[in-house]
């Protein structure tokens, strides 16, 4: 697996921070985003 770069560690840091409900919301949005990549290619 990749390395993970500096603005990524700083992200997921922040993202850990968040409440479960939180945290849950953000991984649903990233999940979809991801599925609209895969769309387009």
């Amino acid at each position: 697996m990749a390395e993970m770069t500096p603005q990524v560690s700083e992200v997921l840091e922040k993202a850990l921070t968040l409440s479960t409900q939180e945290r849950g919301l953000l991984i649903d949005r990233l999940i979809e985003s991801l599925d609209e990549g895969l769309a387009e290619e």
